[in-house]
């Protein structure tokens, strides 16, 4: 026969592990939940999304590049708010950054959206891109990203301190705003970027295995 045990009769040990696991596995499907709310507004508003896949068939980057693009690779995309956007994928990238802090810091705060965000790129730089980690475009990348967060956090404070009636429009509207107006860095040879702050300044300390000098 099967004895049942209570949680009451678990170890501290145990009961802890299972605390642990509990806490992570929220984290995780929370994480989850941003990013199939960021791939979603991307494929509206930018006709693809870069995260998770969204559609079967994408627009081809079938212009050439031009000084708005810094000559990365574009295409037309109409929204649906019928303005006509020239999309590249760092415009994505700088938008997807700046809405995916915007979201966290509203719902879970300023601190839990930095931590958030500066993991994600600790992830990327010893994990998913270790071997361009290290490099002058990959540190000016890092800063414009680490940037569009802050930017993003600020979207985010904007809804809840003015305490919008539907905080979850203001944060799309805004930032898609932003990204039209160029607040949103758009691209990692913007020359705004290089006198960004350094990462560490913006907290990412020991980001890469090599440190490129850029002042």
């Amino acid at each position: 026969m099967i004895k049942s045990i209570r949680f009451s009769q678990w170890s501290i040990g145990k009961k802890l592990w299972l605390i642990i696991a509990a806490s992570v596995s929220l984290v995780g499907l929370y994480c989850l939940s941003v990013v199939i709310r960021v791939s979603e507004a991307e494929q509206t508003w930018f006709g693809r999304s870069t995260l998770i896949p969204l559609a079967i068939r994408y627009p081809n980057y079938n212009l050439p590049g031009s000084s708005e693009s810094y000559f990365s690779p574009t295409y037309d995309f109409s929204r649906p708010d019928g303005k006509t956007v020239r999309v590249h994928k760092q415009l994505i990238n700088g938008f997807q950054h700046a809405y995916g802090s915007a979201l966290v810091r509203y719902e879970l705060g300023r601190r839990f959206s930095d931590y958030l965000f500066r993991a994600n790129e600790y992830a990327e730089s010893y994990v998913f891109c270790r071997k361009s980690c290290g490099t002058l475009d990959y540190a000016l990348d890092t800063r414009k990203d680490l940037a569009n967060n802050a930017i993003g956090r600020s979207i985010g404070t904007q809804a809840r301190h003015h305490k919008i009636e539907d905080g979850y429009n203001f944060i799309l509207s805004q930032t898609l705003r932003y990204s039209d107006e160029g607040v949103i860095y758009p691209h990692l040879k913007d020359p705004r970027v290089a006198n960004l702050p350094t990462e560490e300044q913006f907290g990412c300390v020991g980001l890469y295995l090599t440190n490129p000098k850029l002042h």
